[in-house]
């Protein structure tokens, strides 16, 4: 469930949402979200128990959105998918470039190489990812992303409690430093924390083939997966955005979280490469 999309959420809080608001609404968004990708579950199961039933079906969302509703409306479902695909790819192609381009400028590479270049790097992978058909063959991909949330929460937990980012740490820019004041504020800017939550914790396009894929799959099985899942999200999102901003305050956040971190700075490096 976490991802990349998490390291935009402090620069959303850090404006306006005090640390105690902003939990409550990861926590009630996530929360929302795991009932929401649960339903998935029952849905899939009650196709997948029909008599004679085809266990395919229950693997993505057109087939269950045909075998639940109907076949005329199932072109509905297709542009669904497809824009959620598109919108993740537009984002992630951004944030991995912001990622990348502080270490690869201080590595020497060239700056001609920064822009278009990097950016094609990213949508071939990306495109690469998006045509394995069998969730196996992402084992790799989801066990490195895994240990990159991880190693990243871990480094922003790090250098919260360190203090080598406030003043007269290490790592302090300069400047002043500028600390939550209210933690049960709220604001405009709240709603685009919300945004970027509930994008964060949106159903996968996947979702059906979880339930497909899970071994001796049902809807209670699959239910207690999720709730595990949404539970670790939201327990990493709120720890997330509360030592982000306790490290940087109301106005040093930036999206990527990590691009806040000094380029000199070893952990925040190894982050970055994750």
């Amino acid at each position: 469930v976490a991802g990349s999309v998490m390291l935009s959420l402090p620069e959303a809080a850090a404006r306006e949402t005090g640390l105690a608001s902003a939990s409550l609404l990861v926590a009630a968004i996530v929360a929302m979200a795991g009932r929401s990708f649960a339903l998935v579950g029952r849905a899939c199961e009650a196709i997948d128990t029909q008599p004679g039933g085809d266990p395919r079906d229950c693997g993505d969302f057109r087939r269950v959105w045909t075998k639940l509703v109907g076949a005329r409306s199932a072109r509905i479902v297709d542009a669904l998918v497809l824009l959620y695909a598109l919108a993740t790819s537009i984002f992630y192609i951004p944030m991995t470039h912001e990622l990348l381009r502080p270490l690869l400028e201080a590595s020497g590479v060239p700056s001609s190489c920064l822009g278009f270049p990097l950016r094609l790097i990213v949508v071939s992978l990306l495109f690469c990812l998006g045509q394995l058909r069998n969730l196996k063959d992402m084992t790799w991909t989801s066990s490195f992303g895994n240990t990159a949330v991880a190693i990243s929460l871990g480094v922003i937990i790090w250098r919260s409690l360190d203090g080598s980012y406030l003043p007269g740490g290490r790592f302090f820019a300069g400047g002043q430093f500028a600390p939550v004041a209210n933690p049960w504020s709220v604001g405009p800017s709240t709603a685009l924390l919300a945004l970027r939550l509930s994008y964060s914790v949106s159903c996968h396009y996947n979702a059906p083939r979880f339930y497909a894929q899970l071994k001796d799959r049902s809807a209670a099985s699959f239910e207690t997966a999720s709730r595990w899942a949404f539970g670790a999200a939201a327990m990493i999102y709120a720890v997330l955005v509360i030592c982000a901003v306790r490290t940087f305050g109301v106005t040093g956040c930036q999206v990527p979280i990590l691009s806040s971190y000094a380029i000199m700075d070893p952990l925040a490096g190894l982050a970055r490469w994750m």
